[in-house]
């Protein structure tokens, strides 16, 4: 059971029609999970793990970082209520 699957089946996945908020987990299209720090109807901004970033004109791999996605790349969110 993927977590996509998990989360349908205890009724708290949202994928339409649903902006998210501050909390929630993120899943995008290539089945990686954020923490939503903000979002609107186009952006959710989020925390993520094992991820890649540019520090100081460095690139570092595997790190947690803030991430800015398109919704379009937001597969759905978990939401806690």
């Amino acid at each position: 059971m993927t977590c996509e699957m998990f989360l349908q089946n205890v009724g708290t996945y949202r994928r339409f029609g649903y902006n998210g908020k501050n909390g929630d987990l993120t899943t995008d299209t290539w089945s990686h999970i954020g923490i939503a720090i903000s979002s609107n109807s186009s952006v959710v901004n989020t925390i993520e793990g094992n991820t890649s970033g540019r520090y100081n004109g460095r690139t570092y791999q595997g790190i947690v970082t803030r991430k800015s996605r398109p919704r379009s790349d937001i597969d759905g969110l978990c939401t806690g209520n």
